[in-house]
Order: structure tokens, then C-alpha cells, then sequence
């Protein structure tokens, strides 16, 4: 396969134009931080790790086995809901996913802890996305 092709297929995408608004804009980052934080942290960590996580594992019957296929499970999803961004939104976000997942079982399945990293992450990104306007 050439090179270019394969890179190609994993480079990441130009961000979404609507993220570009935020450059050198406070009042833009002020409104995409509160849904980073609403919708992208909080949200999806109840959703993705709280909700589907363990709905997935019961189903697979709580083993060990189980609980793989519920993390792998909740990955495919999230990485799919960042397919906007290309195969290496895809990427991205399901390897974060399986962090998350960890960092959420290793908490004791408590979600605040992986909220808070989540939010975190896509601040910094933001206040990038801010700075270099």
C-alpha cells in the first residue's frame, strides 16, 4: 500500500469550521467550554461509562470476558461519533474511550474522576483552538 494512501486514511481532519469562531473570540469560548463541560464531558461520561458501560457488561453476564466486550463495546460507539473528524477522529476517540473506561473502573465506577479529566481535555483543546487566532 503507498504510503500516502495509508496516510491519508489516518490524518487528522481540519478542525470543524463551527470550533473556528473560537479563535481569539472570549465570548465563543465561554459557550464551548459550557457544552465541552455539559455535553462532552459530563454528558457522554454518563452516558458512554455510566450508562452503555455497564449495561453492555451485563448483559455479557459481569465475567471478566464480560466486561472487555462492554469496554470494546463503548469504544466502537464513542470512536463512531467522532467519525466527523476522519479515521483519525475514530482513532483518537476510541482509544481515549478505553482510558476513560479504565480510569473509570480503577475510580471504583465512580464517574467524577473521568468527568473531570474528560472536561479537562477538550478545555485545553479549546483554549489551543483560542490562542492561535
Amino acid at each position: 500500500m503507498p504510503r500516502s494512501l495509508l496516510v491519508s486514511w489516518v490524518e487528522p481532519v481540519g478542525r470543524p469550521s463551527m470550533v473556528g469562531m473560537v479563535r481569539g473570540n472570549p465570548l465563543a469560548l465561554a459557550g464551548w467550554l459550557a457544552l465541552a463541560w455539559g455535553v462532552g464531558a459530563f454528558c457522554e461520561e454518563l452516558f458512554f461509562r455510566g450508562y452503555l458501560l455497564s449495561r453492555l457488561e451485563q448483559v455479557f453476564h459481569s465475567h471478566p470476558l464480560g466486561l472487555a466486550v462492554a469496554v470494546v463495546g463503548q469504544e466502537v460507539v464513542f470512536g463512531c461519533l467522532h467519525l466527523y473528524n476522519g479515521l483519525f477522529g475514530f482513532m483518537f476517540a476510541a482509544t481515549s474511550a478505553v482510558l476513560f473506561a479504565m480510569g473509570y473502573l480503577v475510580a471504583g465506577r465512580n464517574l467524577w474522576p473521568t468527568i473531570v479529566v474528560h472536561g479537562v481535555w477538550n478545555s485545553l483543546g479549546l483554549f489551543g483552538v483560542y490562542l492561535s487566532g
